[in-house]
């Protein structure tokens, strides 16, 4: 088994197997176009030191794209999640990266998960039924790298993609109907083999801290927190 990959590594590769639809710079903040992808690839991040202008700045740039305020934020970041409450944002869902090194554990049925690109029309579908539509799988349309839709029949489907060393697994969805069988821990294992074919030495994923299910299934594989971060919005996109 190889070493469990360095945090930041395990970011990069997040970003780069679910990029926004293009970047931007305003001032020390990297803006993202998300165009309806969520909202990972829409929230600025801070890339080095900022003034209170910088921030005004890149709230106007985002609002010249359409978008609402919208930053992520490392824990450290006390500084700068203050400035944004005085601007009226508030804290929104906190998100947790785990990552474990290849290969995992032996898996059951993990053999079964077929690998597609593009996605195969059931698996577009299922996609859609859980509310991962059109805009969401235009994200793993712009991804540069090695990528595919998994799939174990017509009970789950995700989507895994390659940079670097390490492999990261999105838009996991078990369909409702075939929830507590197993599903989604052989489509997690069917996205490790596939991983460990294409060379990575790493498996990540990217998990709300709330979602207590995901993180049981994540720690069950062996997938450990290496970072994590919180979104700061205005409480009319709270629910957004």
């Amino acid at each position: 088994m190889s070493a469990a990959p360095p945090p930041d590594d395990v970011l990069r590769a997040l970003a780069a197997t679910w990029p926004a639809a293009a970047t931007r710079r305003a001032g020390p903040f990297l803006l993202h176009e998300g165009r309806g992808g969520g909202r990972r690839v829409s929230a600025a991040q801070a890339q080095g030191p900022w003034v209170p202008a910088d921030v005004e700045a890149a709230i106007a740039g985002m609002e010249a794209l359409g978008q609402a305020p919208l930053f992520r934020l490392a824990p450290q970041e006390k500084a700068l999640a203050a400035r944004l409450a005085g601007r009226g944002l508030v804290p929104a869902e906190v998100v947790l990266a785990l990552a474990a090194p290849l290969p995992l554990g032996p898996v059951a049925g993990a053999g079964a998960v077929t690998a597609h690109w593009p996605p195969l029309p059931a698996q577009r579908a299922l996609w859609e039924a859980g509310g991962t539509g059109v805009a969401r799988q235009r994200v793993m349309a712009r991804v540069a790298g090695p990528r595919a839709a998994l799939a174990l029949g017509d009970a789950g489907v995700a989507f895994v993609a390659c940079a670097g060393n390490v492999a990261a697994v999105h838009a996991l969805l078990v369909a409702p109907a075939r929830r507590r069988e197993g599903i989604g821990r052989r489509l997690m294992a069917g996205a490790a083999l596939w991983a460990g074919q294409q060379g990575a030495g790493a498996l990540a994923v990217a998990v709300v801290a709330t979602n207590a299910a995901a993180l049981v299934l994540h720690s069950g594989l062996g997938l450990r927190e290496c970072a994590r971060w919180q979104y700061h919005l205005l409480p009319g996109d709270a629910d957004a």
